[in-house]
């Protein structure tokens, strides 16, 4: 009776077991950029950084961050929990950012919204053979072109090979 009552719920759902080639994956994220000419990496960290990251760290829905304090630049990457709507946390965060006491020649900070998925390859093409530099004429005078043909490819971009350099 076990492996019978198995055996049927085995079918069943398998008869209802979605596949996919690349499944869909949700991976919210933003890119907060804010511009502090002029100042070293200590102050941007302590001026910029670290304000911006408090207020992030306010706003609901936020998973984690990660921040790079450089000359003159601050850039904090902001990883959601997944189903985040990324227009009504952007706006979110905006508010915070308003409420947040920068220097005042500190530019305004810019929040760009991004989700992996869309940016992940949806096929890699891998070409083989003895002459590099050969590969790399075909893959760039024959393969990306009739690549970017196809109807529903919006770029196609060609990596490794050889590239000739001119030392002066």
């Amino acid at each position: 009776l076990a492996v019978i009552m198995i055996t049927v719920f085995g079918l069943v759902f398998a008869t209802q077991l979605q596949m996919a080639l690349m499944p869909e994956m949700e991976a919210p994220m933003a890119m907060v950029v804010c511009y502090y000419n002029g100042a070293n990496p200590s102050d941007i960290e302590e001026l910029v950084t670290r304000p911006l990251e408090s207020a992030i760290m306010s706003v609901p829905g936020v998973d984690s961050i990660s921040s790079t304090s450089a000359d003159s630049v601050a850039q904090i990457q902001v990883t959601y929990v997944e189903g985040t709507d990324l227009d009504i946390a952007a706006t979110k965060l905006r508010e915070q950012f308003d409420r947040t006491v920068l220097p005042d020649d500190a530019m305004d900070p810019v929040i760009v919204n991004m989700n992996i998925s869309e940016l992940m390859p949806t096929a890699m093409i891998a070409l083989m053979g003895d002459d590099l530099a050969q590969l790399q004429v075909l893959a760039e005078d024959t393969v990306a072109p009739a690549l970017e043909r196809i109807d529903g490819v919006a770029q196609v971009s060609v990596s490794g090979g050889v590239e000739q350099q001119i030392a002066v």
